[in-house]
């Protein structure tokens, strides 16, 4: 029939040209039923030095969340120069200096001004302290393995919905 069905989802340019905009089984249905595709929102997010990596979540929920895992050089330098007082990145990564930071980043980027549709705005997160690896969040590939990621992080992700 003229297609083939490779689990992208694309949109066609005025060129004809084919641009590959996320896959399809990544896709997040809110309670509502909207579709959003996730990769779209993470890549704007990781354009921040404070951001390292970032998964939205979401599914059959009202609203999104996301596991942030904050970079630590940047962070814990942001700290340093605004003098906040920690006992250890757990702990700074508690404070509200350092929420707020993410916050302000996140409300920066994922809004109308930046193309963003109001369903697709993170409405809460959880900071993960510990980057994800190779083997065990992500794949040989270096790619994020979103089944294994929310199992991992369950409690932390059922706390964005409670």
């Amino acid at each position: 029939d003229g297609w083939l069905n490779t689990g992208d989802l694309g949109i066609m340019s005025h060129d004809n040209e084919i641009k590959i905009t996320g896959r399809a089984k990544d896709t997040i249905v809110l309670l509502d039923g909207e579709n959003i595709e996730p990769s779209v929102i993470e890549s704007a997010l990781l354009a921040s030095d404070f951001i390292e990596s970032v998964m939205v979540v979401g599914q059959d929920k009202k609203y999104l969340g996301a596991l942030i895992v904050p970079s630590k050089d940047a962070v814990t330098s942001f700290a340093d120069e605004n003098k906040i007082v920690y006992t250890s990145y757990e702990n700074l990564l508690t404070t509200p200096e350092i929420h707020n930071l993410i916050e302000g980043i996140i409300t920066s980027t994922i809004n109308a001004a930046n193309g963003f549709r109001i369903c697709e705005k993170i409405y809460k997160f959880a900071l993960i302290p510990k980057s994800f690896e190779a083997g065990i969040e992500l794949s040989a590939k270096l790619e994020m393995m979103r089944y294994k990621i929310s199992e991992i992080y369950k409690a932390e992700i059922n706390d964005l919905f409670v």
